[in-house]
């Protein structure tokens, strides 16, 4: 923030943006390095691919102000992305003139979806493991919760120029929830077998609905630990009856009734 010392960033300097450009803001809060090209399964394996000092930064924020940190992934790489072209920011409409910044992340790139599922879920796996187990000098987080994705049902953040957004929306979440379900499963630390993996942050509640009945009618295949939603409105009973809405669902599956809802 700033004027007139208002409020200051409870973050090191050296984690501030520094970029002057839409593009190189992108660019630098990539939180996997983009060496020109579509990123591999190799490249997951490689702790220099990963660009982790800003993740690590709010999350020992979070546990200095004693909160528990709850940890989304939901900005698509260039390395990972389908496309890797920007287009102009918000292509969407802005809610005020000249507040374009805002939504940087709508160029056709971070909310894109990824070239590989595969990759990309390796990819989350591998910031998963850490910032929660350690790697190098850099000590374990008590990272518990990670959320996959941000209103997938708004174009803002899914883009929809590509052919069948929403299907290319759940391979990805069905291929990255998999692979961290089996990461979990062969954790040797109570830490990473007390993970506990979330979809959605959907923003309407008929969309979170939409999409656990959709799972269950495939089997449950698609391990999921708790499903995260947003209600807006001025009216506290219609967040009621959109919690509600979404708990009916659960209540009716077979396979979910477990999860937690967010």
């Amino acid at each position: 923030c700033t004027g007139a010392g208002r409020c200051a960033s409870p973050f090191p300097s050296a984690y501030l943006p520094r970029a002057s450009t839409f593009e190189e803001l992108t660019l630098e809060r990539d939180w996997f390095v983009d060496r020109g090209r579509p990123a591999t399964l190799a490249d997951t394996l490689d702790n220099s691919s990963y660009a982790l000092d800003y993740a690590r930064s709010v999350i020992d924020c979070s546990l200095r102000v004693g909160a528990e940190p709850y940890m989304n992934i939901d900005l698509m790489p260039r390395a990972l992305a389908a496309n890797r072209t920007f287009r102009a920011p918000n292509p969407y409409g802005n809610p005020a003139p000249g507040t374009d910044d805002c939504y940087t992340f709508a160029n056709g790139v971070s909310n894109s979806a990824p070239a590989d599922p595969a990759v990309f879920a390796a990819a989350v796996e591998g910031v998963v493991k850490r910032i929660v187990e350690g790697v190098g000098k850099e000590a374990g987080r008590p990272v518990r919760y990670w959320e996959l994705w941000n209103e997938p049902d708004l174009d803002y953040a899914w883009d929809r120029s590509g052919p069948d957004p929403m299907g290319s929306f759940f391979r990805m979440a069905t291929a990255t929830l998999t692979r961290l379900a089996e990461y979990r499963r062969s954790g040797a630390l109570p830490r990473v077998r007390a993970l506990r993996f979330g979809l959605g942050s959907f923003a309407n509640a008929e969309a979170a609905v939409k999409t656990l009945q959709a799972m269950d009618a495939a089997g449950g295949r698609v391990p999921m630990d708790f499903l995260s939603f947003h209600g807006y409105s001025d009216d506290p009973l219609a967040i009621v009856d959109a919690v509600r809405k979404v708990a009916a669902a659960r209540a009716m599956s077979r396979h979910y009734r477990h999860v937690e809802l967010a």
